[in-house]
């Protein structure tokens, strides 16, 4: 049916030629991928760290956590505090030094004394 539709004579009117265009192909490299989930020393992390001149709002909040607890941490304290917060362990001991000194905690420890004992009669 198509066939017939058709005229068998061709048109009459302007020819209308259709240019081909060439595609360009784009290639796009990968960058290769960074794996942030491996882990990182504590050195390195130390060492973003001087160019950062503040601590972090949970920084704090951990330091004066353990500050509540206790005035001198021990070094076995320090060094957690310095694993879970990447700080500089210098940085750590002189908060401490500094939050001791803002409460007029005294620069040394008094020795310890037995209480009197009571007379019993």
């Amino acid at each position: 049916m198509m066939a017939a539709t058709l005229p068998d004579d061709e048109p009459t009117g302007p020819i209308i030629t259709v240019a081909e265009t060439k595609t360009t192909e784009t290639v796009v490299e990968k960058t290769p991928e960074v794996d942030t989930s491996a882990k990182v020393p504590v050195h390195v992390m130390q060492r973003r760290f001087s160019t950062q001149k503040r601590l972090k709002k949970l920084d704090i909040q951990t330091l004066e956590y353990v500050y509540r607890r206790t005035k001198r941490p021990t070094n076995t304290m320090i060094d957690s505090i310095v694993h879970v917060t990447n700080l500089p362990r210098k940085r750590i001991v002189k908060w401490f030094e500094e939050k001791r000194a803002e409460e007029g905690v005294p620069g040394q420890r008094l020795p310890y004394q037995r209480s009197a004992p009571d007379a019993v009669q």
